[in-house]
């Protein structure tokens, strides 16, 4: 089954309980390096490797791909940012697994091997022998994946227009404070911030989440947490949508970057636990402001807001704890279907 190949939105609550050796197949994987101008790319064949150029553009791309429409082939590579975004929506499109690896663990990888020259062609051998000698297997893509992309655009324009604003009133508050400002300056300054203004509104209308009955249940079960407000759904479904591609809450909050790390090492090493930040940083500050609230009115969330600092751990500490917390309940409304019960934790403490 490919990685592109979509499935009912009632078999989106099934994929947990499928026994994960029944869904492993057998693919020939191609590794590839994506950059700006071209894709680098290697196979074996017959025993011998093959490595390919190819254009990153639209056309060069649907071509290349469709000489193994036939074939079960399996394409790993690491996430660019956007670099990447046509190959995969290609593969989507014709029926051709992928996977997305990261890039700390490629890197890995290749030191692990030895190699002493790094370069493009190097680099997708080395994905490609990565995926063979991992056996790794392409997630199921969800149907809902092309409204993501466009969500996630969405929400890259209305952060940066958000930044632009906090930009342009900064410098319009610094010339009312001279003596004599230029009155063209406020006036080019002010028209700016008019048009910024009317297309955040756009963007935020546009980001609001749609009338469809399934979506609306969603966002039920979301409001129904307490300290979960329109702004953190908004950004939850937009990074995150059902949480169906997360088999447990803990692949979750790995994901979101809130699990702490530590690094000990014998006697000597001892490096202070941090969290990874390694996922969008957008959901953690949205939910860090979300967990103001729930600290305050969240049962769960208070206690443990309250225990951690009788404890002596810092505020934000504490903070981070709280948003972990928020996500894992989060989670268990979405999965269960079950609305939020805030008086559950006073009936069984």
């Amino acid at each position: 089954m490919a990685s592109s190949q979509l499935y009912d939105d009632s078999d989106k609550r099934k994929l947990n309980t499928l026994n994960p050796l029944s869904l492993m197949e057998t693919y020939d994987y191609i590794g590839i390096d994506v950059s700006k101008s071209w894709i680098d790319c290697a196979y074996q064949d017959q025993g011998a490797w093959q490595s390919e150029r190819v254009c990153n553009e639209v056309d060069p791309l649907r071509t290349w791909l469709s000489q193994w429409q036939e074939q079960e082939v399996c394409l790993v590579l690491e996430s660019t940012g956007y670099y990447h975004d046509k190959l995969v929506c290609l593969a989507e499109e014709v029926g051709i697994a992928y996977v997305m690896v990261n890039g700390r663990k490629s890197y890995h990888f290749m030191q692990v091997q030895g190699h002493l020259h790094n370069h493009d062609r190097q680099a997708a051998r080395s994905l490609a022998q990565m995926g063979s000698e991992k056996q790794l297997q392409p997630p199921i893509v969800p149907s809902y994946m092309k409204e993501h992309r466009q969500r996630k655009q969405l929400q890259m324009a209305l952060n940066a227009l958000t930044k632009q604003r906090g930009m342009l009133k900064n410098q319009l508050h610094a010339l009312e404070q001279l003596y004599q400002a230029n009155p063209l300056a406020q006036t080019a300054l002010q028209s700016a911030l008019e048009v910024v203004e009317t297309q955040i509104q756009e963007l935020e209308k546009a980001l609001s989440p749609s009338d469809e009955e399934e979506v609306q249940r969603l966002v039920q079960l979301m409001r129904s947490v307490v300290g979960i407000g329109p702004k953190s759904v908004e950004c939850l479904l937009t990074y995150l949508g059902d949480f169906s591609q997360f088999e447990s809450h803990k692949q979750l909050l790995k994901f979101v970057g809130v699990i702490p790390g530590h690094h000990l090492s014998g006697s000597s090493v001892r490096k202070r636990a941090r969290i990874s930040k390694q996922g969008p940083g957008q959901i953690r500050a949205t939910l860090y402001m979300a967990a103001r609230s729930a600290k305050k009115h969240n049962h769960a969330c208070r206690e443990l807001y309250e225990r951690l600092r009788k404890k002596g751990k810092p505020h934000k500490v504490a903070m981070i704890a709280v948003v972990a917390k928020l996500l894992k309940q989060v989670y268990a409304v979405v999965t269960s279907e079950i609305e939020f019960d805030n008086q559950y934790y006073l009936k069984y403490n």
